[in-house]
């Protein structure tokens, strides 16, 4: 890999973060509680959850 090539970061900081890891997740729209339980799962200097929810595929 390039070493001049930089990480995308996606908080609009400059500096790159100390996570070793990035997950996405893709909720489903309903889901209340599943990405906090998933974030609180993992350890918090090691790994960023990013989450993002579908939208609803028929009226409620």
């Amino acid at each position: 890999m390039n070493q001049s090539h930089k990480p995308l970061i996606f908080d609009g900081r400059t500096e790159p973060s100390r996570a070793v890891v990035r997950i996405g997740v893709i909720l489903i729209f309903s889901d209340e509680v599943g990405g906090d339980a998933f974030s609180s799962m993992m350890p918090k200097d090691d790994v960023l959850v990013f989450s993002t929810r579908t939208g609803a595929s028929f009226p409620l």
